[in-house]
């Protein structure tokens, strides 16, 4: 029964760490924005005003594009799930050293 819990806590913990990596590559990967999550994206390039003819000058053209960006929550939720994961595994690795104790008295 020791081993078991111990195990599951082991378990329980390579997953905290696993899910908090997880968090932080995909919203470093998108930009380690601080913002919320977006669903389009805005680009703004400068076009000649009439082409061809680039001395009388160059506008800006908005162009959205829909791609979804990853913000802030995504690290947020990362480290609450490493969090809870981590807690469980110590309460494991807590109860499993106090089962044996109890067995004996």
């Amino acid at each position: 029964m020791v081993l078991l819990l111990r195990s599951f806590g082991l378990a329980t913990a390579l997953l905290a760490f696993a899910s908090l990596s997880a968090s932080i590559f995909a919203w470093n990967k998108h930009g380690a924005r601080l913002g919320f999550w977006e669903t389009s994206v805005q680009t703004t390039r400068e076009v000649p005003i009439i082409e061809g003819m680039p001395e009388l000058g160059y506008q800006q053209q908005v162009v959205w594009e829909e791609k979804l960006v990853l913000g802030i929550e995504t690290l947020i939720a990362g480290i609450l799930l490493f969090l809870i994961a981590i807690s469980i595994s110590i309460g494991l690795f807590v109860i499993s050293s106090k089962f044996p104790k109890k067995i004996l008295e």
